[in-house]
């Protein structure tokens, strides 16, 4: 029993202490458990949690497959601490960073325009480039099939020179499916920047799980924000960041999805995409004005060295038809325009004549006065072989005008009016019909008209136009390509820099417009704010969209003579 006064009031502030250690010490092992979880949930955001599992023949799925490493593993020297917490609030740095970055002058380091200068010119981000060992190459894409770049179809890619280039640091894999390149070869340097499917986006999104890396290093960027939020000189801070996460956000990052398709069905797989919010396809490569990159169906070189035929010969057939895709609206054209003028009818739809052992071009060339080129889809910008196939007799001395029905707008791609005769220039079929019905009965009004349309300067900018159309896809779209991965990877990183949280794979205008709101960014200068959306534009905009063809990654100045030589 206690009987001094003093020695109880010890004994009572004694056992309070004892149990406030006890609290604090419970607390703090509370806390450090909620911080742990708030960082597995973290790591757990729509973003990572909505990666597709698929399973390969051998029943592996794709993310058990072994996978680019993280950003710990790909970064330089010894791996980063694990961050366990993530800043909350918005640290005052990031207006700083956008006053810098905000600007076109490429003059002055940390904006825009400096980086998009740095990259053309020095193939780095800002002042950080890869040495040679690490990644050979700052830009490098494959193929979910290798059968994509077959001689037959994109065989271009196998003969790729990136030295016609502006981004001629890029590099092409076309002989191997991408998932080699994702479980391997990264002690060659090879770290894959994009993935190209073809004809169909299988929703596969190789290299999807890279998605948990990229989140990871941002949430690093996070915490160099909110450690040195005090520092007031953003040029010096901007550098410092860049050394600190540039190649590494450059390599975490999700290889990018890119659909590359030329026939009919590409905007709606295009379209299909866009409007998922979770979708992950990145960019588009088809024959559209509407998408990422515009590229041509004019891949194969035709021989348009045109022969003269002087000998009289006027073809007898009056139209030649090759249908052998029987759809009924098609095929009433054709009966329609039979009913006033003869149309001699090859493939296998209805009545049909057997073409000559030399094959259509040739049978076209030795038999008929008409060539009526009919697409399968009429569609703006969709033209296909069978519109520069009405060329093709020439270069085997015939005599053979094409009827062209397919892309309404296939005026603006500059071939002379006189070269081909446009279905839609005509009311009905019936007004057509009426139109030839005289040269076909006629072999001198035939020969005049002939001759009145293809003369030497109409001959000379077919050849042009031809050569320039199968130019612009195996030289310009692969080029198109290496500066359109460029630019969307450095787009994304600076919007990471300035604070950009994803919730899925691609951001929309949408949620764009609520970022900017968030941060403050509605309230900068109108040009700055200008500066921005373009950022974005070239980082998540131009998936799809009207005026796609008009954007620097289709403007692309290529001397054709200096090609041609080089062939």
């Amino acid at each position: 029993m206690i009987k001094s006064p003093a020695k109880l009031f010890f004994t009572i502030a004694l056992i309070v202490i004892v149990y406030s250690l006890i609290f604090l010490l419970f607390k703090g092992t509370s806390n450090h458990s909620q911080l742990y979880e708030s960082d597995e949930k973290a790591a757990e955001t729509p973003l990572t949690n909505n990666v597709p599992t698929r399973t390969d023949k051998q029943g592996v799925s794709e993310e058990e497959k072994p996978i680019q490493s993280s950003s710990d593993e790909i970064g330089f020297g010894e791996a980063d601490e694990e961050t366990t917490e993530i800043p909350t609030g918005l640290a005052p740095i990031y207006p700083k960073f956008a006053k810098l970055i905000l600007s076109y002058d490429f003059r002055k380091k940390g904006t825009y325009g400096w980086y998009l200068h740095k990259l053309l010119t020095k193939h780095s981000i800002g002042n950080q480039q890869f040495p040679s060992k690490k990644k050979r190459k700052l830009i490098q894409f494959g193929f979910g099939e290798k059968l994509t770049t077959h001689p037959n179809w994109f065989g271009f890619f196998r003969k790729f020179n990136n030295t016609h280039c502006r981004q001629s640091n890029c590099e092409s894999f076309p002989l191997e499916d991408s998932r080699t390149f994702f479980s391997k070869n990264q002690s060659l340097g090879i770290y894959l920047d994009a993935n190209i499917e073809h004809y169909e986006y299988k929703d596969r999104g190789l290299g999807l799980a890279m998605a948990k890396g990229e989140e990871k290093v941002r949430r690093k960027m996070d915490k160099f924000m909110s450690e040195n939020q005090s520092l007031h000189d953003e040029e010096n801070l901007s550098e410092k960041f860049d050394e600190e996460f540039a190649l590494k956000m450059w390599l975490a990052m999700r290889p990018l999805n890119i659909l590359l398709n030329n026939e009919a069905n590409a905007l709606s797989e295009v379209e299909k995409s866009d409007n998922n919010e979770k979708g992950h396809m990145d960019m588009s490569m088809c024959w559209s004005r509407k998408c990422s990159i515009w590229t041509t169906y004019f891949y194969t070189k035709m021989n348009l060295e045109f022969q003269e035929n002087d000998s009289g010969k006027i073809p007898k057939h009056c139209i030649c038809s090759f249908i052998s895709n029987c759809v009924e609206e098609r095929l009433k054209v054709v009966r329609e325009i039979n009913a006033i003028t003869p149309v001699t009818q090859y493939g296998t739809c209805e009545r049909n004549a057997q073409e000559g052992k030399g094959g259509k071009i040739q049978e076209l060339a030795d038999n008929c006065k008409f060539y009526m080129a009919f697409e399968n889809t009429l569609r703006d910008d969709y033209i296909t072989e069978k519109f520069f196939e009405g060329f093709m007799p020439l270069g085997l001395g015939g005599k053979t005008i094409s009827i062209y029905r397919g892309a309404f707008n296939v005026g603006d791609y500059g071939f002379k009016k006189d070269s081909f005769i446009n279905f839609h220039d005509f009311q009905t079929p019936t007004e057509l019909a009426n139109f030839i019905k005289p040269y076909c009965e006629s072999d001198i009004k035939f020969a005049k008209l002939f001759q009145q349309r293809m003369n030497e300067q109409t001959k000379k900018s077919i050849k042009e136009m031809t050569l320039k159309l199968h130019l612009a896809n195996v030289i310009k779209s692969p080029c198109k390509l290496c500066t359109a991965i460029g630019e969307m990877k450095l787009s994304r990183y600076i919007l990471f820099k300035l604070g950009l949280k994803p919730k899925y794979y691609r951001v929309k205008s949408s949620e764009f417009t609520k970022f900017i709101a968030e941060m403050g960014y509605d309230k900068l200068e109108t040009d700055q704010l200008r500066i921005l959306w373009d950022i974005w534009d070239r980082a998540y905009g131009r998936l799809i969209k009207p005026d796609n063809n008009q954007s620097n990654w289709n403007d692309y100045d290529i001397s054709w003579v200096t090609y041609v030589k080089d062939q």
